[in-house]
């Protein structure tokens, strides 16, 4: 939260939002609540303007006091806040959003100012449940982009997506926007953590990176002949990585000609510090060499075909005799 707000601090920001899940529960917000008050949302150049989700949605229930700088929208069906230009449009926490609502949303929109709606939803389909948490298995307020475009907001921010920041465009110059969550939460939710930064009068929408932990992973497919390549653009990897607060995983498959003990005493070494996963490497000096590849790859070099294409299928070939030759069904 304190990089959040460094963040919001750095870029002059007039208010931050929180599309929801500002806690993980209620408990937590009831023991972070004094310090909170005092160190983190007192105290700010600018509003933190917060809707419940599904994580919090009890923990603003009552009148209780989270900073002088938080202003949470707990008004049902949504709240308003008109000020200069634009007009933010606060729906909180519901499973399901009502006909009823949509039709007020239709309504609540002023022509006059820019107008932003905050949501805690799943947008469309096409998004994986398992992107949205560990426990989450339950659609909240699930809603398409075609209804979001019909009610014509110039910005949706929206929480509850967790994994990666999604910016999408729902016609018009309009835009919808899951930032993900400002730290990794677990493996599904890879590399550096983002927010997004709005200009409205730009109509801008940027994504500015976080100090904050992740993690990552890699994973690298090894080739004949390019063992060298790949181990230095390994180490590269890491090393971009040695300045931030994160876990790295890397995963190798494929195949080379470099002997496989030398190959994992040379991965540990560009590895550094990051978990070797799985090393799938295998030494295939003894197929590159076999007559029946010879003629194969004889076709293979005639054939009007891509590089990329090319590789692809000399990769399963190497592949495919390397099974044959393990199972001694060819000599």
């Amino acid at each position: 939260m304190q990089e959040v707000l460094n963040v919001a601090r750095k870029n002059k920001v007039d208010a931050l939002t929180i599309s929801g899940d500002l806690f993980e529960s209620e408990e937590d917000a009831e023991a972070l609540r004094p310090e909170l008050r005092t160190r983190v949302f007192s105290g700010n150049d600018f509003e933190i303007i917060v809707i419940p989700g599904n994580h919090d949605s009890e923990a603003f229930r009552k009148n209780l006091d989270f900073g002088s700088d938080l202003r949470v929208l707990t008004k049902v069906p949504f709240d308003v806040i008109k000020e200069d230009k634009v007009a933010i449009i606060g729906v909180p926490f519901l499973k399901k959003a009502s006909e009823d609502l949509i039709a007020r949303l239709h309504e609540v929109r002023d022509k006059e100012l820019v107008n932003i709606l905050l949501l805690h939803c799943t947008l469309d389909i096409s998004y994986g449940l398992a992107d949205f948490g560990e426990e989450e298995e339950t659609e909240y307020l699930p809603i398409d982009s075609y209804t979001l475009s019909e009610l014509g907001f110039d910005y949706v921010l929206a929480g509850h997506f967790h994994a990666d920041f999604i910016k999408k465009d729902l016609g018009e110059g309009r835009r919808f926007v899951y930032p993900g969550s400002p730290i990794s939460l677990n493996w599904k939710h890879l590399g550096k953590r983002k927010v997004a930064l709005l200009d409205v009068e730009k109509g801008d929408v940027k994504q500015i990176p976080l100090n904050s932990f992740y993690y990552d992973r890699l994973e690298v497919q090894i080739k004949p002949g390019f063992e060298t390549q790949k181990l230095e653009e390994i180490r590269e990897w890491v090393e971009s990585h040695v300045s931030e607060v994160c876990e790295l995983k890397i995963m190798v498959i494929g195949y080379g000609e470099m002997s496989e003990s030398e190959f994992s005493d040379l991965l540990k070494k560009s590895a550094g510090n990051a978990e070797i996963e799985e090393n799938r490497y295998r030494n295939v000096e003894e197929i590159l060499k076999h007559p029946i590849y010879d003629d194969f790859k004889r076709l293979l070099d005639k054939k009007e075909s891509s590089t990329e294409e090319k590789e692809n299928i000399n990769y399963r070939i190497i592949e495919v005799l390397s099974e044959l030759k393990a199972g001694r069904k060819i000599a």
